[in-house]
């Protein structure tokens, strides 16, 4: 208990409080009252813009302050805080999500700002600050965290948690009652009447802080972090941080928070000038610049309301899933996959099994391996294609040829290298025009021999090419990748396709010419392609005389292994980049027959979607290489960096990855490398013990291979559970070979529950729907009246049983007017009060207040390689309540943790 003193301190804060909200919402609603400013309001602002500048400027700044006026008005303040400086004087600061001036005398600080720092710290704990250019400490005395409230009535802030040096924490249930109660007792007729309302004051103030009931779903509000936390919320822009912890840590909640302070310039004005230099030309503004990965669909819809919180906008297109926003980059934005319009040229099945047993166990080697191969391969190439520009009779060429291999041969990096070849890439195009320029007018001359014989053989050529498609020349690509001479594009004379079927026919009759004259002159064998069968048709059909003599096949072929020679060194940023998914056709034909990586026997011409990562990774990587140097970024907007520039434009200047143990190194180096590279703002969260696919992330070491500067953080505040359920979930993790972790409950906060309930042998589902509706009416029952039921699921082993069991639980539920809703294939769906009945494969990242794990022992059978994993994060989801099915015994495994269930929650009230 606490004193009379006490009392009336916590009183005496609580009507300042009330006042407070009153005068910060007065405040910001008289601001959303006015009018908007005006263009001199905007010049003044910065006078030396243009009227135009000045008008963003100004839409900008009404925006801003417009938005941070109306969370004022609803949410006046997070926190109370009561500081003391070294002289001795004491002042209350009020800490908002958002801040703009109150009108009046209340000192009223952002929580992103350095003083909203105090929000997160305990009393004792001190702050350094600038004031009037003079460093001053401030010392916390007392805090207050506040959930404002307003209603007919007026202000409230339900559950405050107040602590002081002298005594605290406890929590206050209602403020307002409070102050009524105490000033209550002035007017008691008696001392019965007094001692009645010193109770009720009393009853309003609980010893230490009440674990919260989650009554929806949703990422559970946090309004100020914790002071580890938030540390780590305010270190630089361009940090690299991993933020590792148990589940309900609030690992996912620092993540959305340091976004929004990152993302608002006036708070992170000193950071302005590193965005500004690593920003190029057409990329997005900072405020839209940022991506975030999550495992699931289900997990990106619950956030939402956490980015809404913070003031984020938040769309799909900057929350993403993986698997999406790969085969986006790999088909729209690279040239990997086909169907798209970058000459990407790999057909994609997601579970095509291509790679050998253990090749993602041993990802990483596997990247080294393809990475330092393809690289390899590149220059070799380049030296190939100088040798053979030596071989040439013109000593043009030759002079040209000499210069290439002495700048291939100087030591350096890539870039350097690579700029030493752009610096010849003028003469080198010159050339090449005047050798694309030969090459055509030759084929030129045939077939205008050809036409001259007949009329009609465009027109007839054309009719033969609709028989055989456009799908065959693979062959040929391979047979010239084998020998890596040749790009793939055969044509150059077309650099886009042809719109008329006679269009189509000519081109497809010069890419067969040089097509033959370059096998004539390289001694390989045709092949089986489109090439070879427009040949055999001219053969056939068109005049004999008007093909190309053997002497005119030696000097053609000649100029177009010339012309391939010269395309690999006159854009060697591009072939750097662009060229890996070429590179890697090659690399995976030679790792087959050495039946490393790949079956010796399997499918050649389409990949799976870890072949893709691989590729994607290998792009970025080189291209992130690259636009690091600064001569390199400097020339960024020059057409010979165009390549690279296309990938610049893919950067963000913040990447966020919820759940990085789901995802595998090869995954997570990709978005890691989507990062802008001259600010490496990377933030990633997650836990080992929570990874439920086969070739997710397992330990730091991958960890620091994908992020060698990583700043790996582990937060040791479990938030989420009871004592109950937190003491059993690390015993299931003991038992079932996870991870030791060092966390632990908050301290001086009621942690306690109920232990796990479990029922077993029993597989008749109706039955099973019945033990759910009355273990549901029990946790109802509990409830304070007028609460209803809290965020409650029901996890099921597989997918095909969410709408089976969502359905019986429904009809075992309507006798207690609830309802139970499928939420198939992990969309979100219901209402707050329903009961979702989910597979466990979608729920990573959520937290309820009770959840049913239904066929624990199925689940052992049907995955056994994940069962332990699959059962940790789904008895993890559960704050309070969690129950736990078996249709016939509890697996192997979970025996010796029997003891700790109990058959229902007959007393949960």
């Amino acid at each position: 208990m606490i004193t009379s003193e006490q009392s009336e301190e916590l009183g005496q804060a609580a009507e300042q409080t009330l006042n407070a909200f009153d005068t910060i919402s007065h405040a910001a609603r008289a601001r959303l009252s006015t009018g908007p400013r005006t263009i001199g309001d905007a010049l003044a602002v910065q006078n030396a813009f243009t009227s135009e500048k000045a008008y963003g400027i100004l839409d900008g700044v009404e925006r801003a302050e417009r938005e941070a006026s109306e969370r004022l008005a609803r949410e006046p303040a997070i926190a109370r805080v009561v500081v003391e400086d070294g002289n001795g004087h004491r002042e209350v600061i009020y800490v908002a999500r958002a801040a703009s001036p109150t009108g009046g005398a209340l000192k009223v600080a952002s929580y992103r700002s350095t003083l909203g720092r105090l929000a997160s710290l305990e009393p004792d704990d001190f702050l350094d600050v600038l004031r009037d250019g003079k460093r001053a400490t401030l010392t916390v005395v007392e805090r207050a965290i506040l959930r404002p409230e307003e209603d007919s009535s007026g202000w409230d802030a339900p559950n405050t948690v107040f602590e002081t040096l002298e005594f605290g924490p406890v929590t206050v249930e209602s403020l307002r009652r409070l102050i009524e109660s105490a000033g209550g007792l002035d007017e008691a007729i008696d001392e019965i009447e007094r001692m009645l309302r010193e109770e009720e004051a009393a009853a309003e103030v609980i010893m230490g802080r009440q674990k919260a009931i989650i009554a929806k779903m949703g990422l559970r509000d946090q309004p100020a972090l914790d002071k580890f936390q938030d540390e780590i919320f305010r270190l630089p822009l361009d940090s690299q941080l991993a933020v590792l912890g148990a589940p309900g840590s609030g690992k996912t909640t620092t993540l959305i928070k340091r976004l929004g302070l990152k993302l608002d310039l006036d708070i992170i004005a000193d950071e302005a000038p590193l965005i500004d230099r690593a920003t190029s030309l057409g990329a997005d503004k900072h405020e839209n610049s940022w991506l975030m990965f999550v495992p699931t669909n289900l997990l990106r819809a619950y956030v939402k309301d956490a980015f809404a919180e913070e003031g984020i906008a938040a769309p799909d297109s900057r929350i993403r899933s993986w698997s999406a926003h790969q085969r986006q980059l790999a088909r729209t934005h690279l040239p990997i996959l086909q169907g798209g319009m970058t000459g990407g040229t790999w057909p994609v099945r997601d579970e095509e099994p291509t790679l050998l047993n253990g090749t993602m166990d041993d990802s990483i080697n596997w990247f080294e391996d393809f990475d330092g191969w393809q690289k390899a391969r590149f220059w070799g190439e380049l030296n190939t294609a100088a040798e053979t520009l030596a071989e040439s009779d013109d000593p043009r060429v030759q002079a040209l040829a000499t210069r290439l291999t002495r700048g291939l041969g100087e030591s350096g990096s890539n870039a350097r290298r690579i700029l030493r070849l752009v610096d010849l890439g003028p003469e080198l195009r010159s050339l090449l025009d005047e050798l694309r320029a030969s090459v055509a007018a030759r084929i030129r001359v045939s077939l205008n021999q050809q036409t001259a014989s007949d009329r009609l053989f465009i027109d007839r050529l054309a009719t033969f090419m609709d028989t055989i498609g456009d799908s065959d020349d693979a062959d040929e690509a391979d047979d010239a990748d084998a020998d890596g001479d040749v790009e793939r594009d055969d044509d150059d004379d077309a650099d886009t396709q042809a719109r008329t079927p006679r269009g189509r026919a000519i081109q497809a009759f010069s890419a067969a010419l040089r097509a033959q004259a370059r096998s004539y002159v390289a001694k390989r064998r045709l092949g089986r392609g489109r090439s070879a069968s427009i040949l055999r048709w001219i053969d056939e059909n068109g005049d004999p005389q008007a093909g190309l003599s053997e002497n005119d096949q030696v000097s053609v072929g000649r100029l177009i292994i010339a012309q391939g020679a010269l395309r690999r060194l006159v854009s060697p940023a591009a072939g750097f980049v662009n060229g890996v998914s070429r590179r890697y056709r090659s690399f995976r034909r030679t790792r087959r027959v050495e039946n490393q990586w790949y079956p010796s026997v399997g499918t050649a011409r389409v990949v799976n979607a870890h072949e893709v990562d691989l590729m994607l990774l290998a792009t970025l990587r080189s291209a992130n290489e690259l636009l690091l140097d600064p001569a390199i970024w400097r020339r960024i907007d020059e057409p010979t960096f165009a390549a690279l520039k296309q990938i610049s434009l893919l950067h963000r200047n913040q990447i966020l990855v919820d759940e990085v143990t789901d995802f595998s190194p090869l995954q997570l180096g990709c978005m890691v490398s989507l990062a802008n590279p001259r600010i490496r703002s990377i933030f990633l969260c997650g836990d080992f013990n929570q990874r439920i696919t086969a070739w997710g992330l397992r330990d730091k070491e991958q960890l620091r291979w994908i992020e060698p500067a990583l700043d790996i953080r582990d937060v040791v505040v479990a938030y989420r559970q009871s004592e109950q359920l937190y003491e059993f979930g690390q015993a299931l993790s003991h038992a079932t070979g996870g991870i030791s972790t060092t966390a632990a409950l908050p301290k001086s906060r009621n942690n306690d529950g109920f232990a796990p309930a479990l029922v077993t042998n029993l597989a008749d589902l109706d039955e099973t729907a019945l033990w759910l509706a009355r273990r549901i009416a029990e946790i109802e029952n509990g409830m304070k009246a007028g609460t209803g039921l809290p965020s409650t699921a029901v996890l099921v082993a597989a997918e095909e049983l969410v709408e089976p069991v969502a359905a019986a639980l429904d009809r075992a539920l309507a006798e207690q007017s609830l309802r139970a809703v499928a939420c198939v294939k992990g969309e979100l769906m219901g209402q707050d009060g329903d009961v979702r009945v989910f597979d466990v494969q979608h729920i990573k990242g959520l937290e309820f207040e009770a959840v049913f794990f239904l066929g624990v022992d199925a689940l052992a059978k049907r995955a056994p390689e994940l069962f332990n994993r699959y059962l940790y994060v789904g008895t993890t989801r559960a704050a309070t309540y969690l129950g736990v099915h078996c249709e016939e015994g509890l697996p192997a495994s979970l025996q010796i943790l029997e003891s700790q269930f109990r058959p229902d929650w007959q007393n949960a009230a």
